[in-house]
């Protein structure tokens, strides 16, 4: 196992569960797994769950979806420091036209058209 895929898995479930699931190799089922903290959700019909998920996020300002995306992955990398490359983002989406729609909807009271 790579050590950036193992880390990831120390940082999603702990050491303890991460050695159990590294030397065992067997199966988890999803209740575990929830438990854990190896997924997020569990569902009968995960189409239908995914077919909501995209929808919601794809209705939302994707410069933010964006910039979120990466400063998430920044934090995750042990990178907590304002950069330029953060700044870079900030910017971005505060210059944007998905900017002007989601404060002009907000202030009139409707949901914004991105």
């Amino acid at each position: 196992y790579s050590l950036p895929s193992t880390k990831r898995l120390v940082d999603a479930v702990g050491p303890a569960w991460a050695k159990q699931i590294l030397f065992g190799a067997e199966l988890l089922d999803a209740s575990t797994a929830l438990r854990i903290g190896l997924v997020n959700e569990v569902h009968e019909d995960v189409d239908a769950r995914v077919e909501r998920l995209s929808a919601l996020i794809a209705a939302r300002a994707q410069v933010s979806v964006r910039g979120a995306k990466t400063i998430v992955d920044l934090v995750t990398d042990g990178r907590c420091e304002e950069t330029g490359e953060v700044r870079a983002l900030y910017d971005e989406a505060v210059h944007s036209a998905e900017y002007e729609e989601g404060v002009r909807a907000f202030l009139e009271k409707r949901p914004p058209r991105f």
